[in-house]
């Protein structure tokens, strides 16, 4: 499957959950966005995304108030970072290098 349409899917099926559980008297949206803000910006620090080119490689505290703040748009768009960061797809920022494993700007 695409890893947009994943991520989109997966977000408004999340959502979608959310969203019914909440008609049903039980507040769930307000914790599975912050839930699932918590996870992003733990894996933001542990794939390191601001090496990284796009709109979501950006430090792990930006990308965690990026998805709390805008989660319909940012947390489908952190999931295809992540898909690509994992499967070695995402090109890495032109101003940085690695050298002697520490990451120092050019």
């Amino acid at each position: 499957m695409n890893p947009h349409a994943f991520a989109v899917l997966g977000t408004l099926g999340l959502g979608g959950a959310a969203a019914l559980f909440e008609a049903n008297g039980v507040p769930a949206l307000i914790p599975v966005v912050l839930l699932t803000t918590g996870w992003a910006y733990r894996e933001a620090e542990r794939l390191e995304v601001d090496r990284y080119e796009g709109w979501m490689a950006r430090p792990s505290i930006q990308v965690a108030l990026r998805v709390l703040l805008f989660w319909i748009i940012a947390f489908p768009a952190f999931l295809v970072l992540r898909q690509r960061i994992v499967r070695g797809e995402a090109e890495v920022r032109p101003d940085l290098s690695i050298s002697g494993g520490a990451l120092h700007r050019l």
